[in-house]
């Protein structure tokens, strides 16, 4: 019998920043804030630990979708509150469609609610808070911590590209 396989996310190394220190553990969304500056925006948070990293990498599991939602969703919640089933399929529906166009062993980064290989040039895109426009990946640009923070963690960067609800 053949198991389904589904492509995830995992933490690609410890480039530039990561307080990560687990081992291929899933990523699901970004649990991304109104503060993306804060780091929420533009970076991965690992589903066991919750602790933030810059670069992810495509692989496979047999985990299905709303299952690494679930783990991810109950991870966050430090009172372990019921999970709420629509949160899950909406997570899970994100991952579907923000991956399902990546091949295997791609290098990563999120921003603002879509995940953008290393490798791509002349990104323009409305996020979840923001319209973003780089000629390249701003987490590949940047040649140390202090000079990505310069960029994405920049409240001025963030809150002059704000789309209107």
């Amino acid at each position: 019998m053949c198991e389904t396989k589904n492509k995830i996310l995992v933490k690609a190394n410890d480039d530039l920043i990561s307080f990560c220190q687990c081992d291929q553990e899933a990523i699901a969304t970004s649990g991304q804030a109104d503060c993306p500056w804060c780091g929420c925006g533009w970076l991965f948070t690992c589903v066991k630990c919750r602790k933030a990293f810059t670069f992810a990498r495509i692989s496979e599991t047999t985990r299905s979708y709303e299952e690494i939602a679930q783990e991810d969703i109950f991870n966050q919640c430090a009172e372990k509150l019921a999970l709420d089933d629509e949160d899950i399929l909406e997570q899970a529906e994100w991952m579907r469609k923000e991956l399902k166009d990546l091949s295997i062993g791609t290098q990563c980064v999120i921003l603002d609610g879509r995940i953008i290989p290393t490798e791509t040039k002349n990104i323009e895109f409305d996020g979840w808070f923001a319209h973003h426009k780089f000629e390249s990946v701003p987490h590949i640009t940047a040649s140390d911590k202090a000079g990505l923070s310069k960029i994405l963690s920049d409240i001025e960067y963030w809150s002059s590209r704000e789309l209107s609800e």
